[in-house]
């Protein structure tokens, strides 16, 4: 519990507050309960297997079958921008595992590993004797979120590279000395060596001062509070390079923590011996791959990365959106940055209290009308509250990957796939700063009530019978005389409860709309792109021209002539951004294809119209070169119908 006087003064410094209503669960029962939790989200998603998975697993059949790591045999195009995940399927397709099932089951462990790593990161932040709510109510936000339970059963490799940055992470806060140790003061340090009858007064007394302070430090914190450990460094640079090897934001990562790690320490010898090793291990694991991708395709970054990008401002503006989404989707993430803001000053706190919940539902309705990418900069500033209000050390290095993960996926554009997989690989330590918010809101609303309510262990409650049912048909004088004999302490484990299970609520409630989304894509992939890829395996000889090349491709294992550029080098290096590339038909004409596949949200051959939303198709049916050499055969619908809108796939064949 916090004192009153760092009550007034906030909590910026001292140690982290630990409110009573966390003493009534286990860690280990908070951590099976949030398993759970996440393992029944995840089975009611687990319909759903997203388009591109197809893409790599067709890479890891070819692979293990000796074909190379290539989507269409003899072709070197890095169309994929997950090694480690796609060799990992390789191994299981060889081993004779469906390889949907396969990935699912890997992502379903990966999320369940990533649950466990969160509660130990919680235990590094907070002391080891804190009670196990105050350490694990993170992991239990977590696994209420929907769109992490989504990314561990799409077939991505989402889930394993989340699983490395949290390992990652966590290796690296146990390795690291606490930024108190960054923060000790030269002023306090004058002023006790200035006393100090030995001359620790000199400058050479100031460094031996505070290397006895780094010392004592390190003696003092267990491995489990953050000790400097050599093997937790070693591990933590593999968890990196091998996160490198599975997405390439993993480089950006592990750069960062080099970054950090040399700031926070002020490029001391320490530090900069640390970084030197950290980064031989991590060129050691990563150099060898790197110099084997570049030789194998002969391009400094993935294919996929010159497909996706090339927009312009109007990537970035799509980036914003995303993130935007993402904020309006998740409200629960902005109500701990205003309770801290609230706690902060003033009032009485069950009058501040009341009042913010009022004005967030107001804040929310008035948004819902706003364009999200003002909601994409409300999340920032929502961290930022964060950061600047919980206020340790230790929790810098999360904030600030968070940030620039955030921004990478701004630059990124985000991504089409549905439910924010760009950025789920943070959402575990934005999840353990709204811990750390939460937790500290509430020690310092208990701070408050302790000293508006005269001693600690008697405080009282005025109006806390107005919330009990037995109560409320007393008369006036019974209320007041019963409510006046309350103890705070017998009704706040069900009030901090309370205000966790209504938390991760408004966490779960997304999860019913994504719930009737992912059904209607998994029975459209059915109805659609499982049906024309059979039908493809079956009537097509030659090369096939499409969009959406991942289950069709898989399943009929034809040549595929991808139009968007994920595989394809010359369509991916020219102009513009995804679905939008600015090509010559010609290029794709050459090559002969046997059939085209043209996407829209309409159904446009039956109403006399054009593809819709999708350039490249609008673009290709708008040639005279493709309508006098190809002709209409037949349209799949997928089924589901959103504003009007649905998604048809367009068979044209030669004439």
């Amino acid at each position: 519990m916090i004192g009153l006087g760092q009550a007034r003064s906030g909590f910026r410094l001292g140690p982290l507050a630990t409110p009573a209503w966390t003493t009534a669960l286990s860690e280990r029962t908070v951590l099976v309960v949030s398993m759970l939790l996440l393992l029944a989200q995840e089975l009611v998603f687990g319909v759903y297997t997203v388009d591109d998975a197809f893409i790599s697993f067709r890479y890891a059949r070819n692979l293990a079958s000796g074909l190379g790591l290539v989507f269409n045999p003899g072709e070197r195009v890095e169309g994929y921008t997950n090694f480690l995940w796609t060799v990992l399927m390789s191994g299981g397709y060889w081993l004779g595992f469906d390889l949907v099932i396969f990935a699912k089951l890997v992502g379903i462990a990966a999320s369940l590993g990533i649950v466990y790593l969160l509660c130990k990161l919680g235990t590094l932040i907070r002391p080891s004797s804190a009670p196990a709510g105050s350490r694990t109510l993170a992991g239990l936000l977590l696994a209420a979120n929907g769109a992490f339970a989504t990314a561990a059963i799409t077939g991505l490799e989402t889930s394993l590279f989340t699983l490395l940055i949290t390992a990652g992470a966590y290796f690296y806060l146990r390795q690291s000395v606490s930024l108190e140790v960054r923060a000790v003061p030269w002023r306090s340090c004058n002023r006790t060596c200035a006393g100090d009858r030995r001359g620790f007064g000199s400058r050479g007394g100031l460094v031996r001062q505070q290397a006895s302070l780094e010392k004592r430090y390190s003696q003092h914190h267990s491995d489990k509070a953050g000790r400097l450990s050599v093997h937790a460094g070693d591990l933590s640079a593999i968890c990196f390079a091998l996160s490198a090897m599975t997405r390439p934001e993993g480089v950006v990562v592990f750069a960062f923590g080099l970054l950090f790690l040399l700031v926070s320490h002020r490029f001391r010898l320490s530090a900069l011996t640390t970084c030197a090793r950290w980064l031989g291990i991590f060129a050691a694991i990563f150099l060898p791959y790197y110099l084997w991708r570049f030789s194998y395709y002969g391009y400094p970054f993935p294919n996929t990365y010159y497909a996706k990008t090339g927009a312009g401002l109007g990537q970035y503006v799509k980036g914003l959106l995303d993130l935007g989404l993402f904020s309006s989707t998740y409200y629960a993430f902005l109500f701990p940055p205003a309770l801290l803001v609230l706690m902060r000053r003033g009032a009485p706190v069950v009058t501040r209290f009341l009042s913010v919940i009022g004005v967030l539902y107001l804040v929310i309705i008035f948004l819902g009308t706003l364009s999200p990418t003002y909601l994409a900069f409300l999340f920032v500033v929502a961290l930022l509250i964060l950061i600047r209000y919980t206020g340790a050390g230790r929790l810098m290095y999360p904030a600030g990957l968070i940030l620039l993960y955030v921004g990478i996926n701004v630059y990124e554009g985000g991504d089409w796939i549905p439910f924010f997989r760009m950025l789920v690989p943070v959402l575990p330590l934005y999840c353990l700063v709204l811990q750390e918010a939460a937790v500290r809101a509430w020690s310092l609303a208990e701070a408050r009530l302790s000293r508006e309510r005269g001693h600690p262990d008697r405080r009282r409650v005025e109006g806390a019978a107005f919330s009990s049912g037995r109560l409320s048909w007393a008369r006036p004088s019974m209320v007041y005389q019963t409510v006046r004999q309350t103890n705070l302490s017998d009704i706040r484990p069900w009030i901090g409860w309370g205000l966790v299970i209504a938390l991760v609520l408004a966490m779960l409630w997304p999860s019913v709309g994504m719930w009737g989304k992912l059904r209607n894509d998994a029975i459209g992939y059915a109805q659609a792109h499982q049906t024309l890829g059979r039908w493809m395996a079956v009537n097509a000889r030659g090369p096939i021209a499409l969009m959406d090349i991942g289950l069709i491709g898989y399943i009929s294992n034809l040549a595929i002539i991808d139009i968007s550029g994920l595989t394809d080098l010359h369509v991916a290096h020219a102009p513009g951004g995804l679905i939008d590339k600015k090509f010559d038909l010609a290029y794709v004409l050459e090559r002969d294809p046997e059939y085209f596949v043209l996407t829209s949200t309409t159904d446009f051959v039956a109403v006399g119209g054009k593809p819709t939303d999708f350039p490249i198709d609008r673009r290709i049916y708008e040639d005279e070169r493709f309508t006098g050499s190809y002709r209409h055969l037949f349209t799949l619908d997928e089924g589901w119908r959103e504003r009007g809108r649905g998604y048809f796939l367009a068979v044209f064949g030669r004439r």
